[in-house]
């Protein structure tokens, strides 16, 4: 049978996931599955003579398109025919969502007349029968999807009903240990943190309010567990985990999902009919001292909710305080001002607020000027088209080269065969043929990797520059979920500073500076 053969002018790029039986494997044995994975595509792009000129890595395993933003990014590019056809270790990598993601992955690529190319075989998805072994192996990857999570969570379960640990972090005061004598693992307690978590109760027992005793832990030099400040926040959670009496709880904070505005949301709420189940390790704290303290702490006065659930920062998620690191707080105010302002709520931080009309000003003037220098500083002109051309050349003529020296290497068979070659002369050229292919061939991956980072990131500033001028233009006409979301999608954060106070009538003048942090660096 004839192999395939693919357009060796065409688009190629290569998509790359990591599964969660991947990461596994990588913290048993410690390779790097993107990187063989990007290795043996390479190889298999060169088998087709063939070039990937851009690699769409995805560093986390969501479930859903919406969890991965290169799968998104690649999806766009595939709907615009900017590729020929797309490299994946295997077509489950594609998709593992539910039916909806399946038929966007397949639609996208059906309908862009966009080739998948696997180690094991190619799809045409305009092809009938390609479609439909295309949309049979999307659903048997669903269905082995969901039987593995059935699996993982009745195995957790059960291990956290046999006592085990299962959570990927400690709680305070304790670190994670294997089990002696069995699989899994339990907790150890830490001798000085263990004696934080007792004063904690202590004082709490001793009528001090969650406030004051993350004042006095942080007056005391203490650490909390990221090594931050203490919050009543962080203490709240302290008297809340039955943990330190020697309990694990299961279904706390389980995630639900729910469609909002047409999108799935994911939201953890608190389960307070959650089940504990008796651990095996060692605990801090009594029963009796741990209901004690949940018992004072929920009988005093609650913070009222608001009424509305809604979203009502647009920034929320990526404006931090330059100083403490921390998220700023929105803060609405109800006075004579009836301006919303922007807080830094971490104690002790120089940090001083401003209200949140100043910094959507500030922030779209800042996003103008980052949207003009990639529009117009960045626009390819011919010597960057040229230089381009001449990576491209010089990855054909690095696979012309290794092409020739295959060919010297069958004529070196050849001699042999003859005994125009001894077996020692064979040898020796042999070891410098080797030697010169292993060289053209790193020559060839690394010409490789930079063209694809070129391309790629050209690629990348053409989708920023639309998105970033569609937010300028309907900023106003947006709802804040929309802005939150448009803005998440052009930058990874903003650092926001400033520590001295407008003077009294000058509210409106920006006296602080808003360090944007782009998806592509400046």
């Amino acid at each position: 049978m004839n192999k395939p053969t693919l357009d060796p002018l065409g688009n190629y790029c290569c998509y790359l996931r990591k599964s969660r039986e991947d990461i596994r494997a990588e913290q048993a044995d410690g390779h790097d599955t993107l990187l063989r994975h990007r290795k043996t595509l390479t190889e298999l792009a060169a088998s087709y003579n063939v070039t990937l000129t851009a690699f769409y890595e995805e560093v986390v395993s969501g479930e859903s398109i919406d969890a991965r933003p290169q799968m998104k990014a690649l999806l766009q590019a595939v709907d615009a025919g900017q590729w020929d056809g797309v490299f994946v270790i295997e077509i489950e990598r594609l998709a593992r969502g539910d039916t909806i993601d399946q038929g966007v992955v397949a639609r996208s690529f059906k309908y862009s007349d966009t080739t998948i190319i696997t180690p094991m075989k190619i799809y045409h998805p305009s092809d009938t029968f390609d479609e439909e072994y295309l949309e049979f192996s999307l659903y048997m990857s669903r269905k082995e999807y969901k039987t593995i999570t059935r699996r993982m969570q009745a195995g957790r379960l059960r291990s956290v009903m046999d006592g085990k640990y299962v959570a990927n972090k400690p709680p305070y005061g304790y670190r994670i240990v294997p089990l002696p004598d069995k699989s899994g693992y339990t907790l150890e307690i830490i001798k000085e943190q263990a004696d934080v978590v007792r004063l904690i109760y202590q004082k709490c027992i001793g009528g001090m309010g969650m406030q004051a005793i993350a004042d006095a832990l942080n007056e005391s030099g203490m650490p909390a567990q990221t090594g931050a400040a203490w919050s009543a926040a962080s203490v709240r959670t302290i008297l809340s985990n039955p943990v330190y009496y020697g309990y694990l709880r299961w279904g706390h904070r389980k995630v639900e999902k729910k469609i909002v505005d047409g999108q799935i949301v994911r939201m953890r709420p608190v389960n307070h009919a959650d089940r504990l189940y008796k651990g095996l390790h060692e605990p801090i704290i009594d029963k009796e001292t741990y209901e004690a303290a949940r018992e004072l702490v929920t009988s005093r006065r609650s913070i009222p909710q608001p009424k509305n659930r809604s979203l009502q920062n647009p920034f929320a998620g990526v404006l931090n305080c330059s100083k403490c690191g921390k998220l700023l707080t929105r803060r609405p105010y109800t006075d004579d001002r009836k301006r919303t302002a922007m807080v830094c709520t971490t104690r002790g931080c120089p940090t001083v607020g401003d209200f949140l009309d100043n910094i959507e000003r500030e922030f779209l003037n800042s996003m103008q000027k980052i949207c003009n220098h990639y529009k117009f500083e960045y626009e390819p002109d011919e010597s960057e088209k040229e230089f381009l051309g001449m990576k491209l050349k010089a990855i054909e003529n690095y696979k012309k080269k290794l092409e020739e020296l295959n060919a010297q290497k069958d004529k070196l068979y050849d001699f042999l065969e003859t005994g125009l070659y001894s077996e020692e002369i064979f040898r020796m050229r042999m070891g410098k043929l080797d030697a010169s292919m292993n060289e053209t061939t790193q020559q060839l991956e690394k010409a490789m990797e930079e063209y694809a980072s070129l391309t790629s990131t050209a690629a990348l500033r053409e989708s920023f520059v639309p998105k970033c001028e569609y937010l300028l233009d309907h900023y106003s006409s947006l709802s804040v979920e929309d802005k939150n979301k448009l803005i998440k999608e052009l930058v990874t954060r903003i650092d926001y500073t400033k520590e001295t106070k407008n003077k009294r009538g000058h509210s409106h003048e920006i006296n602080f500076t808003l360090d944007i942090y782009p998806y592509i660096p400046l």
